[in-house]
């Protein structure tokens, strides 16, 4: 994305006067200092004997103030570590100093340095805490004259950190002021004159140097390298964690409603639409990035799920999904399929009801949707009861169902015209048959049992005469009704009847 980076000033070393800065231009090595790529340079590597240096390729005008700011980089081994840094304005951009406790500034004249000293050495001076000092003329021996201030005993910096450094010219007061951390050391004297003779061009860089013992040593310019966020997405509803560079010591976003919070590294942003965010990252030493960092949000993928029913039972129904680039099938039963448009086979009852299909798009976003499987199980039957009940002897009689308009099967018409005298007495079964309008066909039977004319016998009562008593006629089978007028009797069963004559 991006970036920009703001260097804070120390406003009470500027004043009011503009500044040339020194990391603006490009540097010369020397002896074992190198390059390192962006705006770091090595002076030395991890390993003794070494000495370096680094200068600037243009000079600077002592006349005019100008001011620097870097980090410095000692190593991580403390007793067994040496041996500095030292800040040099010199009148050569080639000059090499020796090693070991010389710094790589040792012999370097005219100068003035700021020293940083890591590594005692009593010959010199030294004290037994790490220091730092004003020297010049390239001696480091704080029992000379040409030690102008310190030593300084300064906390331990050979501890693996960047350590905050910054250098200011003040020509208007002869003022040279660095600053370490929070150690400030500074030189006031003619020394356009006193030390560099009335010439006032002169080359700015470092130096250091190992001994028997070593560290790296490192100058950096400028922020550190933002790592930058990259752009996301995430679907409609979520949310996501933003990941602004963790080696900042401190982070302000722009506000915004939808990040949980905006002086984190790591808020959480839910926005509904796509967003943009912004946040200001401050490192140690008093740099800033800005870094932004567009969240996408993708509208969910517009799912449509249908079947192609009602289907009867036995038939197969297509289930049919859209919207996606892939799909998951979940319904009754049990039912799960990654199919697009899965078939149903050989489907019964059991197998209607809801089915949900998850559609999910290129992105990765999901959405469902539902369809309604409908099982048709054909008409529901309802047939009229024949008369009861049905005798061999009666005339054909027409059977009747509902719903109208089906046929029937047996030993009927296909119209429902039922004849005893056709199918004979016995138990007969007749099928009615009925269709939708979805096509489904369901069916219904009955059984209607056909009676035989029974044989009627009468007990003859023998002779009687006028004015005998009453006497009991018994026909057979019984159960019969007796009818007629004497001297006609009639007895009958049902439809049928025996007559006798007395």
């Amino acid at each position: 994305m991006k970036q920009f980076f703001l260097v804070l000033l120390i406003g009470s070393l500027l004043g009011l006067y503009s500044f040339a800065s020194l990391s603006a231009q490009g540097f010369v090595t020397n002896g074992s200092a190198s390059y390192l790529g962006g705006e770091c340079y090595q002076l030395t590597p991890d390993a003794s004997g070494q000495a370096g240096t680094f200068f600037s390729q243009d000079p600077i005008d002592l006349t005019m103030p100008f001011s620097e700011q870097a980090t410095f980089f000692f190593g991580c081994k403390d007793l067994n570590g040496a041996d500095g840094i030292v800040f040099i304005l010199a009148t050569s951009n080639t000059a090499l100093g020796g090693g070991g406790g010389g710094l790589g500034y040792l012999g370097i004249t005219p100068s003035i340095a700021i020293e940083y000293d890591d590594y005692r050495n009593s010959n010199f001076g030294d004290p037994v805490s790490d220091h730092m000092a004003v020297i010049s003329m390239g001696q480091i021996d704080h029992n000379m004259a040409t030690n102008l201030v310190g030593p300084i005993d300064i906390a331990n910096i050979e501890d693996c950190e960047e350590h905050c450094f910054f250098v200011d010219w003040n020509p208007v007061t002869n003022t040279l002021t660095a600053v370490l951390d929070d150690n400030t050391i500074s030189y006031t004297g003619d020394i356009i004159n006193t030390i560099f003779g009335g010439n006032t061009s002169v080359y700015y860089g470092f130096s250091s140097g190992t001994g028997s013992l070593s560290n790296p040593h490192r100058v950096c310019f400028g922020p550190p390298e933002l790592e930058p966020m990259p752009d996301v997405s995430i679907c409609e509803g979520e949310s996501i964690i933003l990941e602004a560079d963790p080696n900042g010591i401190a982070w302000e976003w722009d506000p915004d409603p939808t990040l949980s919070q905006l002086d984190i590294s790591d808020p959480e942003a839910t926005p509904d639409i796509t967003t943009t965010y912004t946040t200001v990252i401050e490192y140690k030493c008093g740099y800033f990035l800005n870094d932004t960092v567009v969240v996408t949000v993708i509208p969910y993928p517009d799912a449509e799920a249908s079947n192609d029913g009602p289907k009867c039972i036995g038939e197969s129904i297509e289930l049919a999904a859209d919207g996606g680039t892939t799909y998951q099938w979940d319904g009754p039963n049990g039912f799960f399929s990654t199919l697009q448009n899965p078939i149903l086979n050989n489907i019964y009852l059991d197998d209607g009801g809801i089915y949900t299909v998850t559609v999910t798009d290129a992105a990765g976003c999901t959405s469902t949707a539902e369809t309604l499987v409908e099982i048709d199980e054909g008409p529901e039957i309802t047939i009229d009861p024949p008369p009861d009940p049905v005798c061999i002897s009666m005339d054909p009689f027409l059977m009747t169902a509902d719903p109208p308009g089906g046929e029937w099967d047996g030993d009927i018409s296909p119209g429902g015209l039922f004849d005893p005298a056709y199918t004979g007495e016995g138990i007969q079964v007749v099928t009615y048959i009925a269709t939708n309008s979805n096509g489904c066909v369901s069916t219904a039977q009955i059984e209607i049992e056909v009676l035989p004319i029974p044989e009627v016998l009468i007990d003859p009562p023998g002779f009687l005469c006028e004015g005998s008593a009453p006497i009991q006629m018994i026909g057979s089978p019984v159960g019969g009704i007796w009818g007629g007028i004497f001297p006609l009797m009639e007895y009958s069963i049902l439809q049928l009847q025996g007559v006798v004559l007395i």
